[in-house]
């Protein structure tokens, strides 16, 4: 079976679990592939996506953060993730995300990702300190960047400090983000940013089709089949709620191949990391 992460993430073949860690590079293997195809989509229109999800309006989604990623081992190649705005100057995305990168562009109050937007260069990245990159366990990581004005088509997203016990269990939540919108073809015709309804499950159902990767800092999500997030994803926020009353539960972080089969996915748990959060904010 083929496993990958999202960032919603590279194959490789294993038979006892979904990742190879540090043996296997996610920007190779999904980011950069991911990112060539959308900037050439991207400058023919002049202007891991979400399957089966649906085109975002511009402002729809004003917290969301496009992730243009530079490379320590390559310039003339970029990767990819998503990120959400926090406050004027920090944005929030996955751990893995960072890894062999040297700076992120931060795209702001955009449909697209190589062009149109705010874009803010920044290489202040803070991994949370127990980071796991063979387990995905504690996969989020802060930017510092110059100060984000807050516009109608930009602004920042709440987290959950009144929820804090709250698992969210059977709420429907949004995902978003630039990833590949179908399992059989990387080259969609449309390269904008996209969202999907998710609905989370129990840590306990989960488990059972990731054993070495659920954990209490763990929430996942389920949807009918033909929708999830999928391959380009990584890093971008799950929201649940409506209008100005939403926040943000969860990080993309990992998802089974292939997004379109009705597999559930997982995401780093905001409420288990809001001190350390919120300390740096």
């Amino acid at each position: 079976m083929k496993w990958n992460w999202l960032v919603f993430l590279a194959a490789v073949a294993v038979e006892a679990g979904p990742f190879k860690g540090s043996q296997w590079s996610y920007h190779e293997s999904v980011g950069i592939p991911r990112s060539e195809q959308l900037k050439k989509l991207e400058l023919a229109a002049n202007s891991t996506r979400i399957v089966g999800g649906t085109p975002v309006p511009l402002g729809r989604h004003p917290f969301m953060v496009g992730l243009v990623i530079h490379l320590n081992y390559v310039d003339w190649y970029t990767s990819m993730c998503g990120a959400s705005l926090l406050t004027h100057t920090r944005s929030l995305t996955a751990a893995h995300c960072w890894d062999d990168a040297r700076m992120f562009t931060l795209v702001f109050g955009s449909q697209t990702l190589h062009t149109g937007g705010l874009r803010i260069d920044s290489d202040d990245v803070e991994v949370h300190p127990d980071w796991n990159p063979d387990n995905l366990h504690n996969d989020v990581a802060i930017i510092r960047h110059d100060w984000v004005q807050f516009n109608n088509v930009i602004s920042p997203i709440i987290l959950p400090t009144e929820d804090a016990n709250n698992d969210f269990l059977g709420m429907w939540a949004v995902a978003m983000g630039y990833g590949r919108i179908s399992d059989t073809n990387p080259n969609p015709a449309n390269p904008e940013l996209r969202e999907a309804n998710l609905q989370v499950i129990s840590n306990e159902e989960c488990v059972q089709r990731y054993p070495n990767n659920v954990v209490s800092s763990t929430l996942c999500t389920l949807a009918p089949v033909g929708i999830n997030t999928c391959v380009g994803d990584s890093g971008g926020p799950l929201v649940a709620g409506s209008g100005p009353d939403r926040v943000q539960i969860g990080i993309v972080s990992f998802v089974v191949w292939g997004c379109e089969d009705g597999f559930p996915h997982g995401f780093a748990r905001i409420t288990s990391f809001l001190p350390w959060i919120l300390s740096r904010q």
